[in-house]
């Protein structure tokens, strides 16, 4: 059987686009040294060609931008198409290959590869197809050929169906998920067996297998009601698995992966689902359930359904979730820019903890997956939360169980604690002595709690408060204000009453400050309630980057895209003091620190009211002495320069009275 391509194929293969497939054509015309091969056959008036001969020209000419095109080419032609359209039966042909090439035991894995293998004999059964199944065997073996093995052709077929069927999860998700659950899999002997429960799981833990074949043979519960006809479970029976059968019954131990999101009109469904497959775990076993925000964490259609799922029952017992983070958006590519959130569930050990209700729990926030420690968190987790107050959490906070799901909702909509280093009094001074201040007017002295500090658990925690709790218009400690929107045909550099603007160029410093000014006469004409900065204003912008200044004078008007934080100290109308605020330093600094423009996932530390007063005060000092030290040097660096130049250059000489040897000689 020939392979063949079509042009557009040949695009695809080589990384270029169509039209430029033609102008290799007329280029390597048959007056040319390697000219373009002749067409193979005709379908609807579409010329394909036989892979062979554009393997040869490829070798040939070598263009095109990918360099492993003449290896590929067999994944782009119509052998491969077919493949694709017939999943069910080029399983069945690859599998045979499998087979034929390390032949099976009799062992339970082969029982349940005969109980798949009969999944896809029905599916193939089914759906009928203008394709022989003699030409699609044979195009199996071509491919497996092509792919040193039916587990890669497998794994390429399984990889482009399910792309194609958007029945995948992120690449940047599962690439931080599958660290934290091989390693908890590494720690626990013996190796539980791991359980799909869905397609998303499905490829999932089949990625996982991918990873670990080298170095760890995966045990994998087989489910009849888990994508009976995905290729991955053809591609798992030709790697390094052992396959238990779940069907019925899943084993105790069981770490089980749970990944496929659901509408919210099926909470109900959904949670009792989740409920279903938990009454199959002991202390031993572990769930990872991965799905949306809205379902998980979220006010939504879904939290009266959620909150009946966690609350206590009447014998005092509580589902065992042990750690809630808020996810980055994108985790689930079909569902667009959706907010993901991830649990993790896990019995308490009654003989460590006694009371379930007493069992450490996790509250997170994960805006960046890429955040140092995140595997580590997932995979304490998912092994031993029983000791989850030893460990230091990303941007976690650590409750009581009961505590914990009690909330109205299951994210950080409150607070975190963060845990953090802290210094004596004595080691504070004695760093500010070198740096050439005195701060021994403020009064520092050691205390418990330390300033802005609670102790929880012996550990040592800062507080601080997300973005929609900061800037909740009726409780939070930063005012929200817009930006007005200014035209540069209304600027006014030389108005005798003139305003200050302060806006994206003047934060991204493309402008200093003071250079856009406006007529506060036309001011009162196209933007009368346009905001005005008081000292201490922090101006931000979201985009392309997160990044904000203090304006330290005030009384300044924002422009739009800009908008600006304003620090509370007191409550509404009724000037009720706050009892925790919030500093523009520290608000500053959170903005810039920001990883995307998604100002959700901003967190803001907050103290006590008196204490801030007391590090607001130093905080003087230290900016002071910042300026100080960045004009220095500044200077340094001028100093440097004229010495290189005037030296070099012989414009200045020195003294032969005062000069000394350079060093080594």
């Amino acid at each position: 059987m020939t392979a063949t391509l079509t042009l557009a194929d040949v695009a695809r293969l080589t990384g270029v686009t169509r039209p430029a497939v033609n102008e290799w054509i007329q280029r390597f015309n048959s007056e040319s040294i390697t000219p373009f091969p002749s067409p193979y056959g005709e379908h609807d008036g579409h010329p394909y060609y036989a892979i062979t001969e554009i393997q040869d020209w490829l070798r040939a000419t070598k263009l095109g931008r990918r360099d492993t095109a003449v290896e590929d080419a067999l994944f782009y032609s119509s052998l491969y198409r077919m493949l694709l359209h017939n999943p069910a039966r080029a399983a069945l042909g690859l599998l045979n290959c499998n087979t034929a090439l390390s032949p099976q035991d009799f062992s339970p894995s082969a029982a349940v590869i005969d109980s798949l293998t009969a999944a896809y004999q029905r599916a193939a059964d089914n759906i009928p197809s203008d394709d022989p199944e003699a030409d699609i065997a044979q195009a199996a073996e071509q491919v497996a050929e092509a792919a040193f093995g039916p587990a890669t052709a497998l794994a390429r077929l399984a990889d482009d169906l399910s792309a194609q069927r958007q029945i995948t999860l992120s690449s940047r998700f599962t690439s931080r998920a599958m660290q934290a659950v091989s390693e908890a899999l590494t720690l626990e002997d013996p190796t539980p067996p791991i359980i799909p429960t869905d397609e998303y799981s499905l490829g999932f833990v089949t990625g996982l297998a991918r990873e670990l074949e080298e170095t760890l043979a995966l045990n994998i519960g087989y489910r009849k009601d888990c994508a009976p006809d995905s290729l991955y479970w053809a591609e798992l029976a030709c790697r390094n698995v052992e396959f238990i059968d779940a069907s019925e019954e899943i084993p105790a131990n069981s770490l089980i992966v749970h990944a496929a999101p659901s509408p919210l009109k099926n909470a109900p469904e959904y949670f009792e689902h989740l409920q279903d497959l938990l009454d199959n775990l002991n202390e031993r076993g572990a769930m990872f359930c991965i799905s949306t925000a809205d379902m998980l964490i979220e006010d939504s259609l879904a939290q009266v359904v959620r909150r009946s799922f966690l609350a206590p029952t009447e014998t005092g017992a509580i589902a065992p979730l042990r750690y809630s983070a808020r996810l980055p958006r994108g985790i689930f590519p079909d569902r667009g820019q959706q907010q993901g959130a991830l649990w993790i569930l896990k019995r308490p050990n009654r003989k460590a903890i006694g009371n379930p209700a007493d069992a450490a729990a996790v509250i997170a926030d994960v805006p960046d997956l890429k955040t140092p420690g995140l595997v580590s968190d997932w995979a304490t987790m998912l092994t031993t939360p029983d000791e989850a107050r030893k460990h230091t959490f990303v941007r976690g906070r650590i409750l009581r169980a009961a505590d914990a799901w009690r909330s109205r909702t299951h994210s950080l909509d409150d607070s975190v604690f963060s845990s953090t280093s802290t210094s004596s009094a004595a080691d504070l001074m004695h760093t500010a002595h070198l740096t050439g201040l005195d701060i021994s007017s403020v009064g520092l002295e050691d205390a418990q709690p330390k300033i802005g500090m609670r102790a929880e658990s012996g550990a040592t925690r800062l507080e601080y408060l997300p973005w929609k709790a900061a800037t909740n218009a009726r409780t939070g400690v930063l005012q929200k204000l817009s930006g007005s929107r200014i035209a540069e045909r209304d600027l006014a550099p030389e108005a005798v009453a003139k305003l200050e603007l302060i806006g994206e160029p003047e934060i991204l410093g493309s402008i200093p400050q003071g250079a856009r000014c406006i007529d506060r006469l036309r001011l009162e004409d196209i933007a009368p309630r346009g905001t005005l900065t008081e000292p201490g204003d922090v101006v931000f912008i979201k985009s392309p980057r997160p990044r904000a200044l203090i304006d330290e004078e005030g009384g300044k008007l924002v422009t739009a895209p800009a908008q600006a934080l304003r620090c509370r100290t007191f409550r509404g109308r009724s000037h009720t003091p706050l009892e925790k605020v919030c500093l523009p330093y520290l608000v500053e600094k959170a903005i810039n620190e920001a990883v995307s423009s998604e100002l959700g996932s901003v967190y803001f530390p907050v103290l006590p009211r008196k204490n801030a007063e007391y590090l607001s005060t130093v905080e003087q000092q230290l900016r002071a002495r910042r300026q100080q030290l960045l004009e220095q040097l500044h200077s340094l660096d001028e100093l440097e320069h004229g010495l290189v130049m005037s030296i070099g250059t012989g414009a200045v000489t020195i003294a032969e009275s005062r000069a000394q040897s350079p060093p080594g000689y």
